[in-house]
């Protein structure tokens, strides 16, 4: 992709939009705010070229505010993510709501329908059992698992997120045979239960991630799998990296890397199976 502006102004100008976002009011989300949280997503697009990207992050004006982008997002993804839950379960019609009305509904589609699809193909069965970590106030992944025949248990350590997310769970498709669990993943060892865990965009910092892929292993049964949401590119400045290096000793099977406006990137990578003797 060609450059109109230098590593310097791209960066600028994303410093200039975070600076304003910091002065809304957290919970806020009328079409003013959303405007500018959009035209911020943007400037951190993954379709960015990736040496443009790489000089843009090196840009000392972003050295100084990375930590303070990637929590205030979380912080107002999560409160997003409680609000658009409210509003579902105030609705006489959530599945319209949820589906529809929605802005991101069609990004999870095509995000768990990339997973899914790759996690099938490599795994060769049908009928998972899956573990979501991370499931939150509104457990849209688990919902596309399960629409898609998978057993999904939820892991949240945020108890009031856990409770919201089931309520939402049950109010939008209460067909669906859910488990919802509060714990903290790194303490949770009753894993070889599950052919798969998917691990959330933003359960946790990257070192935090990393801590948790470590107790994934020692607890996963051989032959299971891990969905690890990621980012690269500029998308870095909102989601927790990790890279194929940081999945060892599980073995790296896939990496999908999009350029399109989906959130997040993927790596899946299994637990070997022990070697015969």
């Amino acid at each position: 992709m060609s450059q109109t502006i230098s590593p310097y102004q791209h960066a600028s100008q994303i410093c200039d939009v975070f600076q304003m976002i910091k002065n809304i009011k957290m919970d806020s989300f009328e079409a003013p705010n959303m405007a500018l949280y959009e035209r911020f997503m943007a400037l951190l697009s993954n379709q960015q070229d990736e040496k443009f990207a790489s000089q843009v992050l090196a840009e000392p004006c972003l050295n100084t505010i990375k930590s303070d982008i990637a929590s205030l997002f979380a912080a107002a993804s999560g409160r997003y993510e409680h609000y658009w839950a409210q509003k579902v379960l105030a609705s006489t019609a959530p599945i319209s709501t949820l589906e529809s009305d929605y802005p991101w509904f069609s990004h999870y589609q095509r995000a768990v329908g990339l997973e899914s699809n790759a996690i099938y193909a490599l795994s060769g069965k049908q009928n998972l059992n899956v573990l979501m970590a991370g499931s939150g106030p509104l457990p849209i992944t688990s919902m596309l698992l399960s629409q898609q025949g998978m057993k999904v248990s939820n892991l949240d350590i945020d108890v009031q997120a856990l409770t919201v997310g089931e309520r939402v769970q049950k109010h939008v498709y209460p067909q669906q045979n859910q488990k919802f669990s509060c714990a903290d993943i790194c303490e949770f060892e009753d894993l070889e239960q599950f052919d798969v865990v998917w691990l959330a965009a933003l359960a946790g910092s990257s070192d935090v991630k990393r801590q948790i892929l470590s107790h994934l292993f020692t607890r996963m049964r051989a032959g299971s799998f891990v969905v690890v949401r990621t980012a690269f590119n500029l998308r870095q400045l909102l989601y927790p990296s990790i890279e194929l290096s940081d999945l060892m000793p599980f073995t790296p099977k896939l990496k999908i890397q999009t350029y399109s406006d989906n959130f997040h990137s993927i790596l899946i990578a299994q637990k070997p199976f022990e070697e015969q003797p």
